[in-house]
């Protein structure tokens, strides 16, 4: 994941803001267990767009493993609100 998060960071300088790249470095963040940096992530694709369900499940991924499942309860509800046939968000 480290090469993916590399390329990703490239990509996003080249395309600032581009909600797709954000999302996917929040995933990659959560898989190499960085789990603060990828809630930030998931929060600043959320500011700009709250429609994003991969956002929002990978978000609610990390608050998971940082013990605050209250809010990763929320955030996995709101995953499978927008997106109720996506497999990961159930």
């Amino acid at each position: 994941y480290e090469e993916s998060l590399a390329v990703l960071d490239q990509a996003l300088v080249k395309y600032p803001g581009y909600l797709d790249l954000m999302t996917a470095r929040s995933i990659s963040l959560v898989r190499m267990e960085r789990y603060a940096e990828a809630s930030a992530q998931a929060d600043a694709v959320l500011a700009v767009d709250p429609s994003v369900p991969g956002a929002w499940f990978w978000g609610g991924a990390a608050r998971e493993q940082l013990g605050d499942l209250t809010t990763a309860l929320r955030f996995m509800e709101k995953a499978t609100e927008l997106a109720p046939t996506w497999t990961y968000a159930h």
